[in-house]
Formats: C-alpha cells, structure tokens, sequence
C-alpha cells in the first residue's frame, strides 16, 4: 500500500474481532515504533504488548470502562519516562516523541490491514498500578491492535485554507491551499 494511500485509510476503529494477529505483523508494527525519531535520539518509551485475556480485561478496566478496547486481541501501551523532564520550550519532553511514535504505530497497524484507536482517557494511576508502571514513568495512551469488524467511513475533513496560514497565525492561506 502505498504511504498516503495509508494515511488515508487510517481511522479509529472501536469494534474488532477475536481473530489473532500474525506475528510477523506485530513484529512489522513495533519495527515501525522502533525507527520513529525523538528528540536527541533519546527514545523516552516502553511498549508493552498485551496479550493475556485477564490482562486485557484490566487494561480495558483502567480504559475507562471502553468495553470496545477489550474486543482487540492486543492492547499496546505506549509509556512515557521520565514523566517530568520538560524540553526547552515547555513541553513534556516524551509527549512529543510518544506522538510521532504512536502514529507510526497507528500507520503501521493500517498498513498491515489491522485496525486502532489511540485512547488516551485512562485512568492513569489505575492503568499504572495494572501494568506495574514505575514511578517515574507515565501511560500516554492505550492502543487496541486488530481486524476491525465494521468498515470504516470517510470522515469529512477542514479545507487545506482552513487548516493552514502563511507566515503567522492570522496569515491567509497558501494559494495552493485554496
């Protein structure tokens, strides 16, 4: 599949069936996450595949309640550390690298024909406690991994004029943008 063919497919799926995943396409999606850039090379993650039904029931139970996290045969929790360096301009520094890798995760799963949704509404001392998270570490988001059950649909999208401006915030569009 080609790159932006990927992209495009990509949606958040909340209804998978029970039918395993390959290894070699797990191994294909963690691949991804593995060349995904950070800032200064620092790779400030752990991914913890689960795959144990108990275990998944207490993720899903952490989730929130999002019964539809549980559906998936895997869970990936993507776990930021240390939870409290900040970067120069004031951000958490594994937040931005637990983006870019997390959508590298997303991409790759659309890539081999599974399906996602990045949850990010968890409780995260529960989530913590359940997958024996140290304390200086923090769970950004869950990812259930399978093949989804429904067939997504086309979300309509922002116009490129409206999502983009040149030179300062209230910049007009691009002419390509129009």
């Amino acid at each position: 599949m080609e790159f932006y063919d990927v992209m495009k497919k990509r949606r958040s799926i909340r209804s998978f069936n029970r039918t395993p995943i390959e290894p070699e396409k797990l191994r294909r999606i963690m691949e991804a996450v593995q060349v995904a850039p950070s800032a200064n090379h620092v790779q400030p993650w752990k991914f913890i595949v689960v795959t144990d039904p108990n275990q998944i029931k207490r993720v899903t139970d952490a989730a929130r309640g999002q019964t539809f996290v549980g559906e998936a045969p895997i869970i990936i929790a993507a776990v930021g550390f240390p939870k409290d360096k900040m970067s120069s301009n004031g951000n958490v520094a594994h937040m931005v690298d637990l983006g870019i890798a997390g959508e590298h995760l997303a991409l790759a799963v659309a890539a081999e024909g599974l399906a996602t949704c990045w949850i990010a509404a968890l409780d995260q001392e529960k989530m913590c406690n359940v997958l024996n998270i140290p304390t200086n570490a923090r769970v950004v988001a869950v990812f259930p991994v399978g093949y989804s059950s429904v067939e997504p649909y086309s979300k309509s999208r922002k116009t490129l004029a409206q999502i983009t401006a040149l030179n300062t915030w209230d910049g007009q569009p691009p002419d390509w943008a129009k």
